[in-house]
């Protein structure tokens, strides 16, 4: 995947950053999070010097006390939290994975569901109070996911924050995600121009 290559080039490098790069200070986080099932910052120093051998053999680099503090692994996440670099590295990062299929799409199906937890949130957070058959004490955000049909191969995925509504944000979520599947295939299109055989358009269809 060259994920911490990629991380690097985008996220660059403070003069004074010493010890593991952001690329790989995000590799080995994201390796705690699939074996732990555990995506906090506080435990991931403890995980990190247990598995010190390990990692060090890997990357060939010697593992620093402060790499992995939670402020370390703050500043990762506000760098990532830029929309146009975390978009730029989520395209580059599929273009090193993409596979190929020879797919004749006809639909696409979008399906929204709520998340919920007890999170801070605030009016600048994705994590807000909103409409909920659940438990409505607890702040929200609200996601959808397009899936081609028959298949059920994501294409894409979007996330915004709960409105107190329940048809509000979910309008907003399809009307979106439907310009976003329609614009994706329509460059597709254009690329495959000297293709003569017919592209048939996509039509949505909304799970609720």
């Amino acid at each position: 995947m060259r994920l911490p290559a990629i991380f690097d080039q985008h996220l660059g490098r403070h003069g004074h950053h010493q010890g593991f790069s952001w690329g790989w200070i995000a590799a080995i986080w994201l390796a705690h999070i699939l074996t732990e099932s555990n995506h906090r910052k506080q435990p991931v120093q403890a995980w990190v010097r247990q598995a010190q051998a390990s990692i060090e053999k890997i990357t060939g680099q010697q593992v620093r006390e402060l790499d992995f503090t939670d402020d370390r692994l703050t500043l990762l996440l506000r760098r990532l939290s830029k929309p146009a670099t975390w978009h730029t590295i989520e395209k580059e990062l599929g273009q090193s994975i993409i596979r190929v299929y020879e797919l004749k799409p006809e639909r696409v199906r979008l399906d929204t569901t709520t998340i919920s937890g007890y999170h801070e949130g605030g009016e600048d957070s994705l994590f807000r109070y909103g409409y909920s058959k659940d438990d409505p004490t607890l702040k929200q955000v609200e996601a959808m996911v397009a899936a081609l049909d028959p298949l059920g191969m994501p294409l894409a995925s979007i996330r915004c924050p709960r409105s107190p509504r329940k048809t509000c944000a979910r309008s907003s979520l399809h009307h979106t995600h439907t310009l976003t599947i329609r614009g994706s295939s329509h460059r597709q299109r254009q690329r495959r121009k000297e293709d003569p055989s017919p592209t048939t358009p996509l039509s949505t269809t909304n799970e609720t």
